[in-house]
């Protein structure tokens, strides 16, 4: 069982997350080999929130170390959220 004492010391002091449905849409974009948040353990959150989820294989933390800069996805997932659209449909398999 994951829990915040388990969690690394430099995100510890995020405890406790959230549990139960959030008080507004979240869209929670995440990876499949993250080495901090488990892809099972981040599925169940955003089924606990609510959230509709996104998955980028390969993509570690999403950060500038694995390779991420400009990512035009997220100017995207912006203007669908801004426009309602992020939270109407499933989103498909190739977004």
């Amino acid at each position: 069982m994951w829990t915040a004492k388990s969690g690394l010391p430099a995100i510890r002091a995020q405890r406790p997350l959230p549990w139960g449905p959030l008080p507004a849409p979240t869209h929670v974009v995440v990876s499949d080999d993250d080495p901090h948040l488990g892809l099972a353990r981040a599925q169940h959150l955003t089924e606990e929130w609510g959230s509709t989820v996104e998955v980028v294989p390969g993509a570690g933390r999403l950060g500038t170390a694995d390779g991420y800069g400009r990512w035009p996805r997220i100017a995207e997932l912006i203007e669908d959220a801004a426009a309602g659209r992020l939270w109407a449909a499933p989103l498909s398999p190739e977004r």
